[in-house]
């Protein structure tokens, strides 16, 4: 009887770390490329995953605005949703510019897998391009 409750017991403590590493986390970036010729700043009011409060772009760079790690299946970040609308920004050191794509709309952001694993989780990250059509 002794050695059944160890088996027992072996059995579901295998049983419950195999269920704990199906939990699947995704890495999740957003990014904006600034292929434009000026600096911008965006305001995001200090809301979760997004890195600051406010964020520099500067002129052709690529910045990261937003990032999480979480559980989840990369697909569920396909549509690259942004909970803030609209994204405040502006044209650094020239008033009279202003973006006109809009930051908020999901339309505008592409999405991609970096890299896929086990049960759907992994890299993935959306990516807004601002050029100087954008600028006006």
């Amino acid at each position: 009887m002794k050695n059944y409750k160890s088996l027992l017991f072996i059995g579901l403590v295998s049983i419950s770390m195999i269920l704990t590493a199906c939990d699947h986390r995704t890495k999740h970036r957003k990014m904006i490329v600034n292929n434009s010729d000026y600096d911008l700043l965006i305001f995001t009011g200090g809301y979760e995953g997004f890195v600051s409060d406010s964020i520099f772009i500067g002129r052709h760079s690529e910045t990261v605005i937003y990032d999480s790690n979480r559980y989840g299946n990369v697909k569920s970040y396909k549509n690259c949703y942004i909970s803030i609308n609209p994204i405040p920004a502006e044209v650094i050191d020239h008033d009279s510019l202003h973006l006109t794509i809009d930051l908020s709309n999901k339309a505008n952001w592409k999405f991609r897998i970096v890299k896929r694993e086990i049960e759907g989780g992994g890299e993935c990250e959306c990516k807004l391009e601002i050029t100087n059509q954008h600028i006006q």
